[in-house]
């Protein structure tokens, strides 16, 4: 019978310092400010807790007080926006020269593309995918080394992608990229054409890109004259 009773005894004391510690303990899920930066490790506020941190933020790891996890918040938003934005409707000039494989009959063409990005997208971070993507449209006119030979006009729409998902620098990113479209002159008439490519970013920063790259382009007829290596370097800037 004694027994018994020691036993209920211990068994409601147990339930009573179970009950007071789940008083006390309180553990509160604080906001995220970028939840999809910062990962899962994030912000818990405990309030004068038995864990002996007294008033403490636990993230990534640590305990802070409530100023210096504001701060930490305040530092990883700032690195954030510098590393993912969009840019849009960037004009751009480009030299290009393009290399046919007849040309022997129709020379080297050379001139100035104008170029517009569509759109840009900036990523840098540990997320899958490229850091940075970009759509745009091009045109061309060249004028060939050949006299007798008229100006050609070229024009594409065309995407790159970067080799890297977190280079963590804004120079010397590489990508790769694809162009179709079509290029007319008045000797060849209209034709199709696309063209895989891959350049370098020499300089990708919010409002301008300084880049170069090459391609091997394809046509829809006149494949073995008109197939051959373009190049090309110039500058996008956004205004505003």
């Amino acid at each position: 019978m004694n027994r018994i009773a020691l036993l209920c005894c211990g068994i409601i004391m147990s339930v009573s310092a179970f009950a007071q510690v789940g008083t006390n303990d309180s553990l509160i899920k604080r906001p995220n400010y970028n939840s999809d930066y910062h990962g899962d490790d994030y912000g818990y506020k405990y309030s004068n807790n038995n864990y002996g941190h007294g008033d403490s933020v636990y993230y990534l790891g640590r305990y802070y007080s409530e100023v210096a996890y504001e701060k930490i918040m305040h530092v990883n938003d700032s690195v954030y926006s510098r590393n993912h934005y969009e840019s849009y409707f960037m004009p751009g000039a480009l030299y290009t020269v393009y290399q046919p494989a007849g040309k022997d009959s129709l020379g080297t063409f050379s001139g100035i593309a104008i170029e517009y990005v569509i759109f840009a997208l900036v990523r840098d971070d540990e997320g899958r995918g490229p850091s940075h993507s970009r759509m745009y449209l091009k045109f061309n006119i060249l004028n060939s080394t050949k006299k007798d030979i008229q100006s050609l006009f070229t024009y594409s729409l065309g995407f790159d992608l970067s080799l890297e998902r977190h280079p963590n620098r804004k120079y010397l990113i590489p990508f790769f990229g694809l162009e179709i479209g079509g290029m007319s002159q008045k000797q060849l008439g209209g034709i199709l054409q696309f063209t895989p490519t891959f350049g370098l970013h020499i300089l990708a920063t919010h409002s301008i890109y300084l880049s170069a790259r090459a391609g091997y382009q394809y046509t829809s007829t006149d494949f073995d004259m008109l197939k051959g290596w373009y190049g090309q370097a110039g500058l996008d800037i956004v205004f505003w």
